[in-house]
């Protein structure tokens, strides 16, 4: 076989197999019936009520949708009681939640739907959510959406730097007094 016929075999495999990939997240994504899940804040800190909401293309097979709330970082501890999230507006559940963990931590959610089929599907999942670059899986097989939880700069870590800087500038200003005495002697 030539190397032509091997190059064209080797993209249209490759080109399949993106569009059957692909093809698979969209159909699992409806077959949840899921058309989007954001939140705000994007960056979160201490204190910051993070809102959570899930589109859906039609709710009248949702029984219910909860948001859980787990630190993932450095230990992994969930919420005691998931916030039950309403449907504030047509084919839109909604949840918001405070977050309280101590400062440094990894905060993420995920979304647990219950139908009126009695099926429950909780997102993310390792099949149709993987490809997104927010999601985390702190424990095997257990996938959350990452809330992006950061430090806030505080008034005793925002003074460490004006110490470190007149620190540096008393350095430099013996170094030039030193310099002078010696160009003097």
């Amino acid at each position: 076989m030539s190397k032509k016929k091997k190059m064209i075999q080797t993209f249209t495999f490759i080109l399949l197999m993106s569009l059957m990939l692909v093809s698979q997240k969209i159909n699992g994504l409806e077959d949840y019936g899921v058309t989007a899940i954001n939140h705000t804040p994007e960056t979160l800190h201490q204190n910051d009520i993070l809102i959570v909401t899930v589109d859906f293309s039609d709710t009248t097979d949702i029984i219910f949708v909860k948001l859980i709330i787990c630190q993932l970082e450095p230990e992994f501890l969930c919420e005691d009681a998931p916030v039950i999230m309403e449907e504030k507006e047509t084919n839109a559940y909604t949840g918001d939640f405070q977050i309280l963990f101590d400062v440094g931590t990894l905060v993420g959610y995920h979304i647990q739907i219950v139908y009126t089929n009695d099926s429950v599907i909780l997102l993310p999942d390792s099949i149709d959510f993987l490809d997104a670059n927010n999601i985390i899986e702190p424990l095997t097989g257990d996938f959350y959406y990452n809330a992006s939880y950061v430090l806030e700069p505080t008034e005793e870590t925002s003074n460490v730097k004006y110490i470190f800087l007149g620190i540096s500038l008393a350095i430099i200003s013996i170094v030039i007094n030193k310099k002078r005495q010696n160009k003097h002697r």
